[in-house]
């Protein structure tokens, strides 16, 4: 036998029949179909009400009819006015922008209510899930203010309309993520990039750190990854830190920060050129330093915590010197020295510099080879041969 199958309007309407045959009393029918005594008045008032309507049994809505907290068409308007200005800023940059824009109002709807709003009208963009990957435990130096530590990468690539291709550079403060540099070179070479490097100092004065990826002109394979620029910097006194291959978020700031460059510059019509594309990226650094709200920095754009560094560029590059070590030899352009009759290869990127060898405290058999403030390789005494001064992270 099938099981009989009932819904709660069929059992309301069994109950309003049952009751106009006037057989049982009110009491009874209710025990009869389980329910209490005031639920069984309720459905003979709407009954009643409805003069014999049945559709009166359904269930109504339970949302008030009114809601005082509701947002006003005004301030819907408002948003959405801010939306269209800034077509990719999320509910909490909306926001941020509105208060300062208007001081005077003094309640404003919820992040999620604004969300909502957008999602109505079909401006929400959806973002794709990412896999969060543990982070290293490299011992970088602090980002803590202005000037201790910068970061530098390359944004891909990409051509513009006349066939040119566009490498953006990128440097930013990590304490304020303050944009100081985004520049469309032709190519990834170190002159170009140094001469970026060179106007930025002159600007905003030397960072104690500057921290980047191994890919060139950041980074060579050859010892302690020494390249032309590498070098240039420890000259300065700027410490280069490199993170470990494949793991950009030790650098998860200043990737982020290219998200938005890429969805800004995308929103945009291709460049007709590295000109018009240099033009596109000062607008986008423009807004993205003065007016774009920063989550991680409090709602407020970068421009407002960031100062310039305080140790000028100096026009002159200074000599490492090595008072401490027991021998001082210079590197040919070639990137080898002479020692003890030897010719012993370094890396090119230290053709014209001195190095010092130093006794090795830990072990006898090798001397340590310091450029600048930094130990970049042991030389075995008796093979004369250089390994690295540390093992590398792999």
């Amino acid at each position: 036998m099938p099981w009989k199958e009932t819904s709660s309007v069929t059992e309301r309407m069994s109950f309003i029949v049952d009751y106009l045959k006037k057989e049982h009393s009110v009491a009874e029918l209710c025990r009869h179909y389980g329910m209490p005594q005031k639920t069984g008045y309720k459905w003979i008032a709407r009954w009643n009400e409805s003069c014999g309507d049945p559709t009166n049994l359904l269930d109504r809505s339970r949302a008030p009819r009114s809601c005082p907290h509701a947002m006003s068409s005004a301030m819907g308007r408002m948003i959405m006015d801010a939306r269209r200005q800034h077509p990719r800023w999320g509910p909490l940059k909306l926001l941020a922008v509105l208060r300062e824009r208007h001081p005077k109002v003094e309640k404003w709807p919820a992040p999620s209510s604004v969300g909502a709003l957008l999602k109505r009208h079909g401006l929400a963009l959806p973002r794709k899930p990412r896999p969060k990957a543990t982070p290293s435990s490299m011992p970088f130096g602090s980002c803590d203010h202005p000037g201790d530590t910068w970061a530098m990468d390359f944004k891909g690539q990409w051509q513009v309309s006349d066939g040119r291709m566009c490498y953006p550079l990128t440097v930013s403060d990590l304490a304020t993520r303050y944009l100081i540099r985004v520049q469309a070179l032709e190519n990834q070479r170190t002159a170009p990039v140094e001469a970026i490097l060179v106007g930025a100092f002159r600007e905003h004065g030397l960072p104690l750190r500057i921290r980047s990826d191994n890919g060139p002109p950041f980074a060579t394979t050859t010892l302690a990854g020494l390249s032309r620029l590498s070098v240039k910097l420890m000259l300065l006194g700027i410490e280069h830190e490199r993170i470990v291959p494949g793991r950009p978020q030790q650098n998860g700031s200043h990737e982020r920060m290219h998200r938005t460059l890429k969805q800004e510059v995308t929103a945009r019509p291709q460049a007709r050129s590295l000109i018009a594309q240099q033009r596109d990226f000062d607008e986008i650094v423009q807004e993205f330093n003065y007016v774009r709200p920063h989550q991680a920095l409090g709602l407020i754009p970068p421009a407002r915590l960031y100062v310039p560094s305080a140790r000028p560029y100096p026009e002159i590059l200074p000599t490492p010197e090595y008072p401490g070590a027991q021998w001082v030899v210079n590197v040919a352009e070639c990137g080898e020295f002479r020692w003890r009759g030897s010719k012993i290869y370094l890396s090119k990127a230290l053709g014209g510099q001195p190095v010092g060898l130093v006794a090795d405290p830990a072990d006898e058999r090798y001397l340590q080879i310091w450029f600048c403030q930094t130990p970049i390789g042991r030389l075995e005494i008796k093979t004369k041969q250089v390994r690295q001064a540390v093992e590398m992270p792999s």
